[in-house]
């Protein structure tokens, strides 16, 4: 049974220890509002991310955005950031750097992602879009990682958008190498290897290991034309039961990383 948030989708603001009033609820979804100033330690130890609670015997899964000015992150000053676009072909943004591998398309920084060193300072970047090219790295995926976190400052943004692993446009793709899904990138979360560590005893995750930490502050399952309607008239829980049993329900899944330093 899905949480409802209010009809006007009104942000909330909670500062402190979160409560929540938990019956059957298996999910929920909290977007938190930016609070200039505020101490977000008491609620999420590293300030944004993602909080699993066991209430009741009942798992709850609460995905957290909760962003207070961007200095609060530990961030050391500098004049300007850069911006990246990586893997961004032909494609143009205002105010970012493409960074491709292929010469012909003219990017600013023309390298492999996957096996050189990017040519960019420590710490210099505070945003970066990854759109549709994660699901094409290969075995050099756990050097883009580290590489991304090396020169992103702390609270850089890393916008992702994929195409969903069961759909016909991630699996009919032979470039295609690996899926990218939100249990896999919260794996680069020292947070969630550290509570898994504790609650498993496991040694599951990456963050450890590569030394690198993004946490998880928003995602979304874009579902595919075929269903929009369903998607408009809010059968959330029905198209989830759906994207399990069929292929082609989900087409796309955005995912914003935040760097953590």
């Amino acid at each position: 049974m899905a949480a409802v948030l209010p009809d006007d989708h009104e942000l909330v603001d909670l500062v402190g220890a979160l409560t929540l009033q938990v019956a059957e609820v298996k999910h929920v979804e909290v977007r938190l509002r930016p609070l200039v100033g505020a101490d977000p330690a008491p609620l999420i130890q590293h300030g944004l991310g993602y909080d699993t609670f066991f209430l009741n015997s009942a798992a709850v899964e609460c995905h957290t955005l909760f962003m207070p000015e961007r200095q609060t992150f530990g961030r050391t000053a500098r004049a300007t950031f850069m911006k990246l676009n990586i893997g961004g072909g032909y494609k143009r943004i205002d105010g970012f750097h493409n960074v491709d591998h292929d010469p012909l398309t003219k990017p600013d920084f023309c390298f492999d992602l996957e096996k050189e060193p990017w040519p960019m300072e420590d710490n210099s970047v505070d945003e970066v879009r990854a759109h549709h090219i994660l699901e094409h790295i290969g075995e050099g995926f756990f050097h883009v990682m580290k590489e991304m976190y090396r020169v992103c400052s702390a609270g850089a943004i890393i916008d992702i958008a994929v195409p969903h692993h069961r759909h016909e446009h991630f699996f009919g793709d032979p470039t295609h190498r690996r899926p990218i899904t939100v249990p896999m990138l919260r794996q680069f979360s020292l947070k969630w290897c550290l509570w898994h560590r504790e609650y498993f005893e496991s040694s599951s995750g990456f963050a450890p290991r590569l030394g690198v930490d993004f946490e998880i502050v928003d995602y979304e399952y874009c579902v595919d034309s075929a269903y929009q309607k369903m998607a408009e008239e809010g059968k959330r829980e029905e198209l989830e039961q759906l994207s399990m049993r069929f292929i082609n329900v989900y087409k796309d899944v955005l995912i914003k990383l935040a760097v953590i330093k």
